[in-house]
């Protein structure tokens, strides 16, 4: 019997130190490999504010295995993020039946990106929602109360400006990537301060891009990037940056019945937003002014429809560019400028992506057995209403 647990043990001790030696070689041939394809230089030789070595030798057995560190790209992007404190004030029942007003409190991440030569801190809209008081302090421990720009619901993005900052002290931003160009397996870190652990580092891989996220309240994101880098509450607003230092997302939210799940705002989208609101005032997002509906199997089969895909239009906004047009409740939607169109996300992605207000489009839709063309000037979406 000994002897037979003894094997046991055996067994599972070769078969852990297995284990880790085959995850270090896989790691460390991933990070190589992503290194000497993109370009990315982790040289030995540079240096950053946490020290100069920049590998870490990984002894195994009688193997040493050389994992390049982070280090220098975090030394960079650390500076950028600051830590965002929100308190608001809402009225509460009291005891004494009648209200008081109480303090709520909530933290987020942030970073710094510079427009037109003045700096700024980007952010989620839900860190700052309906804040009374906003503080944001830097790397440095200094703090800085901050006014809000502007918001925008349908990307949960939020631009900040730092009140009484000294304009001679020197700021550290992040420079925005093309999200366009990110592909599934790149390496990423999110940083941020989960739980208030202050500038909180978490490395993964992109897992999924254009992902469709429901926030609620109406609230659709769209085009965002899935990543396993840790994301936790807290973290929200912070950046999700490639090996290169650029900001390919903005850390929004987490798929809370399971773990390494997390989604990021891209940074095409929020770059979008972020010009808009500093140039406008506001997001200003193209829309047509239709509610539409999936053309699933059984509504093909319902309607004896000769095509895949497509979008049914369910409703159409009194009024709107697409009223404008004559689009009709019962079309169906398979083109846009040519591009067919598989469901209501595509239509909607690619009208957010690539056009504004004002830009014309041609959709072709199906009606009444026939096909036909509608040419539409789109209009500037207004709050919580159609697509």
């Amino acid at each position: 019997m000994k002897n037979s647990v003894g094997l046991v043990i055996a067994v599972l001790i070769i078969s852990v130190l297995a284990g880790v030696l085959g995850g270090y070689m896989v790691a460390d041939y991933a990070i190589a490999n992503y290194v000497a394809t993109h370009g990315a230089s982790f040289s030995a030789t540079s240096t950053c504010s946490e020290g100069t070595s920049t590998s870490t030798p990984v002894v195994v057995g009688n193997s040493t295995l050389n994992m390049p560190s982070l280090a220098p790209l975090v030394a960079k992007v650390r500076p950028a993020v600051v830590h965002i404190a929100v308190v608001s004030y809402v009225e509460q029942f009291n005891i004494f039946g009648g209200y008081s007003v109480v303090p709520q409190e909530g933290l987020g991440s942030g970073f710094f990106i510079k427009y037109d030569g003045k700096y700024y801190v980007v952010t989620n809209r839900h860190v700052v929602k309906d804040a009374d008081n906003v503080t944001v302090k830097l790397y440095d421990g200094s703090a800085y109360k901050a006014k809000v720009l502007g918001t925008d619901d349908w990307s949960d993005i939020a631009v900040l400006k730092l009140i009484n900052f000294p304009k001679d002290k020197p700021i550290h931003y992040l420079e925005w990537g093309d999200s366009s160009k990110v592909k599934v397996g790149d390496f990423v870190i999110a940083v941020g301060n989960p739980y208030g652990f202050d500038y909180t580092v978490t490395f993964g891989i992109i897992s999924g891009k254009e992902r469709t996220i429901n926030e609620g309240n109406g609230v659709v994101v769209y085009d965002a990037l899935q990543t396993d880098a840790a994301i936790n509450p807290g973290n929200s607003g912070g950046p999700l940056v490639t090996m290169d230092g650029k900001v390919v997302g903005i850390n929004t939210a987490i798929y809370a019945q399971a773990q390494g799940i997390g989604f990021s705002v891209s940074a095409n989208t929020a770059k979008k937003v972020v010009d808009d609101i500093l140039k406008y005032g506001h997001a200003r997002w193209p829309y047509i002014g239709i509610y539409m509906v999936d053309v699933n199997e059984d509504m093909k089969e319902k309607l004896d429809l000769p095509f895949e895909g497509g979008v049914y239009v369910a409703k159409v906004v009194p009024g709107s560019p697409a009223d404008k047009a004559g689009i009709q409740k019962g079309d169906i939607i398979i083109a846009l400028n040519g591009e067919k169109i598989e469901n209501s996300d595509t239509l909607a992605r690619d009208i957010r992506q690539n056009y504004n207000p004002g830009d014309t489009v041609t959709l072709k839709i199906y009606r009444d057995g026939e096909y036909i063309e509608k040419t539409i000037v789109l209009g500037e979406k207004p709050k919580q209403q159609g697509r």
